[in-house]
């Protein structure tokens, strides 16, 4: 790129001499002879890189390499996972599980979460209605298989 802006600078440079000179120059048989020689520089200046372009060739590739920026990667799987989180947490209550803190763990791929563990702080949680008769651990245990189709193993309760 830096070849281009020289090579681009050069041109701009010498049409701005070129117009500076045509101003000073005064009319006549001298002016044309000059603006012919101008003429003849600036087809000069702008086939001047032909030479190393025949020489080198012209190379079209382009880097098509991405460089992911992990940091943003690493926000949006966290942001993902809390969602998650959120979400089954809602689900809990939604079937009368309250107070249950849920925590995912696992990570994206392919713009999908693949879930390794969920962990359940279970010291709080309260049954309310139907439920309050039901052993709390497989109450949550078979909402979270509903809700994320993992396996019994994956889930972690804690209390």
């Amino acid at each position: 790129m830096e070849g281009i802006s020289i090579y681009l600078l050069s041109i701009v440079g010498v049409v701005i001499l070129f117009v500076v000179i045509e101003l000073v120059l005064p009319e006549g048989q001298l002016a044309k002879y000059v603006k012919s020689i101008m003429s003849v520089v600036l087809i000069f200046v702008i086939a001047s890189p032909l030479p190393s372009l025949l020489k080198n060739g012209i190379n079209f590739s382009f880097d098509t390499s991405a460089d992911l920026n992990e940091s943003y990667l690493e926000t949006v799987q966290s942001q993902s996972l809390r969602a998650l989180e959120n979400s089954l947490a809602e689900d809990l209550e939604e079937n009368g599980i309250l107070n249950a803190e849920v925590q995912v763990w696992g990570e994206l791929e392919n713009g999908a979460i693949k879930i390794s563990y969920i962990f359940v702080e279970m010291g709080n949680v309260v049954l309310t209605g139907d439920m309050a008769h039901i052993n709390k651990n497989e109450a949550v245990i078979n909402v979270l298989i509903d809700k994320t189709n993992i396996k019994e193993e994956q889930i972690v309760l804690n209390g």
